[in-house]
């Protein structure tokens, strides 16, 4: 099966095979093991797949896609602009900026599980009197902010301990 489907991808492209093997650095005898249904290595495989632009599931014969479905973002996925510039912040933090980012993410949701159930103000109400909204704002400008030294404000490893537990 390997075979017939290298034989026509070649004819597709107009390569003949020995000249490809040849290209790969494989011997003229790998051609007789293919033919006796011997797979080549995952090495070969891999250089075919991209000799070819082809998925290496298809040079096996587990797809009748010569190519992998495009990972390009469709119309569905695609990020609110509010979004992206949240994705973009974050992938610009470091690791410190990053677990305070998380922490705050968790809190929020938190609150706003309470405010479900309580009854509480909206919460666009509560974070503009709340002091963690000015964590959140110093952490991600690179102001310096002790959180942990906030005694109205739960501590970090609190918030990180609820957070795995989810």
């Amino acid at each position: 099966m390997f075979y017939s489907i290298l034989e026509n991808l070649c004819k597709e492209n107009n390569v003949k095979i020995s000249p490809l093997l040849k290209e790969l650095g494989l011997s003229v005898g790998a051609i007789s093991r293919w033919k006796k249904g011997i797979f080549p290595s995952a090495e070969t495989l891999m250089r075919l797949s991209k000799r070819f632009n082809c998925s290496i599931d298809y040079l096996l014969g587990l797809t009748d896609a010569p190519t992998p479905p495009s990972k390009e973002p469709t119309s569905e996925l695609q990020l609110a602009d509010d979004e992206q510039e949240l994705l973009n912040i974050y992938r610009a933090l470091n690791s410190r900026g990053k677990t305070l980012v998380k922490a705050e993410a968790y809190r929020e949701i938190d609150k706003q599980e309470a405010e479900k159930q309580s009854g509480l103000p909206k919460i666009s109400e509560i974070m503009q009197k709340s002091r963690a909204n000015t964590a959140t704002v110093a952490a991600l400008s690179g102001g310096v902010y002790d959180i942990e030294a906030d005694d109205n404000l739960p501590k970090i490893s609190e918030i990180m301990g609820k957070s795995k537990k989810k």
